[in-house]
């Protein structure tokens, strides 16, 4: 079967997910993490995302941001690779690919942007990371939630709503850093962003869909046989 192309909607909130090659684990070194972040923070203006937030873990990393352009998320990758792949292979004395595979996109909703961000800044604490999201310096947990300022984080509509004043904002977000999301939509995310497909209401799904891309997963097993179908034989 014929891969589907990615489903990127200019100017929509995007969950993206990278994991590196089996064995790596690239984000173990401080070093490269700064390495990689410069790289992201460059890619992103230069290629114009928006990076709302974002999280490295070991062996993988998670970010989620707005592609001004429907190639601006496959031109910021790129650009990732060239800078700071070829970086990580020189440093390392390796060849050849850091990734697994290709990375994964799909777009949100604004209703769905705080539990996603939250997922995503939880990550490391559901890896055993750390005991508090906001501890973890290699995402962007600090920024929302303690006032530790990111120049890579660019803000969001869906994030004002979280209080008035960028005081009650942080402490909103620390509590729902806290208290964590549904596991509703902890599903969601898993099932559907994660592999690609779009989080939406089915309105939305619909005109995301007539851009000419299947927003939804076909249902698994052969498709019903109408009562008038013959059997073949």
């Amino acid at each position: 079967m014929a891969r589907l192309n990615r489903l990127v909607v200019p100017g929509e909130v995007h969950l993206v997910r990278q994991a590196a090659a089996a064995g790596l684990a690239p984000f173990d070194d401080p070093g490269e993490c700064d390495a990689f972040l410069a790289s992201l923070r460059r890619a992103a203006t230069e290629r114009g995302v928006a990076i709302h937030g974002y999280c490295l873990l070991p062996d993988s990393w998670l970010l989620l941001g707005t592609p001004s352009q429907a190639d601006s998320l496959g031109k910021m990758m790129q650009a990732i690779s060239r800078w700071f792949v070829a970086g990580y292979n020189r440093r390392h004395a390796r060849a050849g690919g850091l990734w697994r595979s290709r990375f994964t996109a799909a777009p949100l909703s604004a209703a769905h942007v705080v539990d996603v961000l939250i997922y995503l800044e939880q990550a490391p604490v559901r890896a055993g990371l750390v005991g508090a999201a906001a501890e973890y310096p290699w995402s962007s947990a600090p920024h929302h939630a303690s006032g530790a300022r990111d120049p890579i984080v660019s803000g969001n509509p869906a994030l004002w709503a979280l209080g008035n004043t960028p005081f009650e904002r942080e402490a909103s977000h620390r509590r729902l850093l806290e208290t964590g999301i549904t596991a509703q939509a902890r599903s969601q995310i898993e099932d559907r962003l994660l592999m690609g497909w779009a989080w939406a209401d089915s309105k939305v799904l619909a005109q995301w869909a007539a851009a000419g891309r299947r927003t939804t997963p076909l249902a698994r097993g052969r498709p019903r046989r109408s009562k008038n179908q013959s059997v073949p034989i």
